[in-house]
């Protein structure tokens, strides 16, 4: 049955190959992090410390996101080490289903769910880099709480909400509604979603709201280590074809990446957000070129950029061909693709904060 709705929107032949893939990467954005202030006026057991991270799927111009599921060959797990999360206020498990007029009361903007663009009813979600909208923050501006300043929170809430005014596309849930419980109205009930014959899907697509088209799957707070396996069906412009992404063991007709696997770093050192080197969890200030390549690649680093740096050079089922540690010292790394065959490659590039990737072409 999920297979029958995930192909309804487009047919994918076994042994179908792509000239060009969709899915640029899964991007994690660390949203917030609660202090006591945020704990004591929680509606739901809020621990201190906990981080509300959001998930987007970043595509190239014109392609749509059609479906996250899973299967028997690939389940789709997101988890922590401790439970999620949930407003047992005004929450929801899926982002249309709260009222944006909402996020102004206690703990509900903090809320974990799942989405196909939605922040809210009536809002799309956007990165906070991406939201320059002083016109539209109102409902979390006047919230009491949601005031931390450390700089492991990234751009304030009260600055940049993620979340510009439209009309999101609505969640279409598959074979999960037991699952759902996860994230449903009772906070750190479970710690654990996954499914093996459902989808939470968007009927007809669902693009981007900037021209980065970048679609917001989900929000999820914990105070455990975060951790997700994603599987991904998408639309292409070429109307009745899709391409599927999964986490792992790709079979013909499926491609992957190495961001649809995550694990958010143990380490509880506050992020630098003033550091130009780190946006948010997945964009490091990097420079990969030139692509296509072919006997060498220069690696620039943001001249800020402090600690340990490494370059892995991956195929496109996730397997290492090079690893080196990066000299943050020299204007620009360069590694040697001489013993490369030519083809589609990943170069991930990666601190203990935050992790870049980049899919370049070797000729």
């Amino acid at each position: 049955m999920i297979k029958q709705l995930l192909f309804a929107g487009g047919i994918l032949a076994a042994g179908t190959t792509f000239s060009q893939q969709g899915l640029e990467k899964i991007i994690v954005e660390k949203y917030y992090v609660s202090n006591a202030e945020d704990s004591t006026g929680s509606m739901g057991t809020l621990p201190v410390g906990s981080v509300t991270y959001r998930v987007f799927a970043d595509m190239l111009p014109g392609y749509k996101f059609q479906a996250l599921y899973g299967d028997g060959d690939h389940p789709l797990i997101i988890k922590s080490t401790e439970g999620f999360f949930n407003n047992e206020d005004r929450g929801a498990t899926t982002a249309n289903g709260i009222p944006s007029a909402q996020l102004k009361n206690n703990s509900v903007a903090l809320d974990s769910w799942f989405s196909v663009g939605a922040a809210a009813a009536g809002q799309l979600g956007v990165l906070k880099s991406e939201d320059d909208s002083k016109a539209n923050l109102l409902p979390i501006v006047t919230n009491p709480m949601l005031k931390n300043k450390d700089t492991a929170v990234g751009i304030l809430l009260k600055d940049q909400d993620g979340m510009i005014a439209g009309t999101p596309i609505a969640v279409t849930t598959v074979g999960i509604d037991n699952d759902l419980a996860v994230f449903d109205a009772t906070s750190l009930a479970d710690s654990v979603f996954k499914t093996t014959n459902g989808a939470i899907s968007a009927l007809g697509g669902s693009s981007g709201p900037t021209t980065e088209n970048r679609v917001l799957l989900g929000q999820f707070t914990t105070k455990g280590q975060f951790s997700f396996e994603l599987n991904i069906q998408i639309g292409t412009p070429t109307p009745g074809v899709s391409e599927k992404y999964v986490a792992l063991n790709p079979k013909i007709g499926e491609l992957s990446i190495p961001s649809l696997i995550y694990k958010s770093p143990t380490k509880t050192t506050p992020v630098d957000t003033s550091k130009a080197s780190i946006a948010n969890l997945t964009n490091l200030n990097v420079a990969v070129f030139p692509n296509p390549a072919s006997d060498k690649i220069f690696i620039k680093l943001d001249k800020n950029a402090k600690g340990s740096f490494h370059a892995e050079l991956l195929t496109m089922d996730g397997k290492t061909l090079i690893s080196k540690l990066l000299n943050t010292n020299l204007e620009t790394n360069i590694i040697d693709l001489s013993s490369v065959s030519s083809g589609v490659y990943f170069v991930k590039v990666s601190n203990n904060e935050s992790v870049y990737n980049q899919r370049i072409i070797i000729d």
